[in-house]
């Protein structure tokens, strides 16, 4: 992964506004898993906003993966914003 992930423009943007967008960054694919196991724990039909019954839920986490595997140019922008590897 390059050590410039983000341009310039990004980087100020980041600091103006207090954050980033990184485009494709990881795949509808890649997270459709996640997606799907969450309406599954929530109980909520995704299909029939009638059945969410919270506004905001807060799960608990399963399993974990590393930003770094799961999306490199997020991961990449990081660092690039935090100074480093070893900062982030």
């Amino acid at each position: 992964m390059s050590d410039t992930v983000l341009s310039a423009e990004q980087v100020e943007s980041f600091v103006e506004h207090g954050y980033v967008r990184i485009p494709e960054c990881f795949t509808r694919a890649d997270a459709q898993p996640w997606l799907d196991e969450a309406w599954v724990r929530l109980g909520y039909d995704r299909d029939d906003p009638g059945t969410w019954v919270e506004r905001r839920v807060h799960m608990p986490s399963l399993r974990h993966v590393e930003v770094a595997d799961f999306a490199p140019k997020v991961w990449g922008a990081a660092c690039q914003l935090l100074g480093g590897e070893d900062r982030s």
